[in-house]
């Protein structure tokens, strides 16, 4: 084989070898993306709409109320946290609450100062 012929041949590989490689990099981002539009479609299918949650959360209450318990659930407006409560059925005081008030204070001071550093930034 000929110096020349070496050189043909070896040019024509290292021209094809780039094609594939863009070929495949091309397949890869493709799955990446379906994979990714896959994921997000999944994410939205779980996302509960805020009656879907009263709904939930009444009937967990109806259904404590049926079994006699002392335990009451409620979301709360502000932070969208969902509040169980343990109640003295008789005089109906709270018992204990979970996440107590102090919590729900904290992360509503929290997402107010998130807000400002992000409002802020923009």
């Amino acid at each position: 084989m000929s110096v020349e012929s070496m050189n043909a041949t070896s040019m024509v590989s290292t021209t094809t070898q780039p094609a594939n490689t863009q070929q495949v990099n091309q397949n890869q981002q493709a799955a990446i993306a379906e994979k990714q539009s896959q994921a997000a479609e999944a994410q939205e299918a779980q996302k509960l709409t805020a009656e879907e949650v009263q709904d939930v959360v009444d009937k967990l209450n109806d259904f404590m109320q049926g079994q006699q318990r002392n335990l009451n659930f409620s979301v709360d407006k502000d932070t969208d946290n969902l509040i169980v409560k343990v109640m003295d059925t008789q005089t109906e005081e709270v018992i204990r609450q979970f996440p107590s008030e102090e919590t729900l204070k904290l992360a509503k001071h929290i997402e107010g100062m998130l807000g400002l550093i992000f409002n802020d930034k923009a």
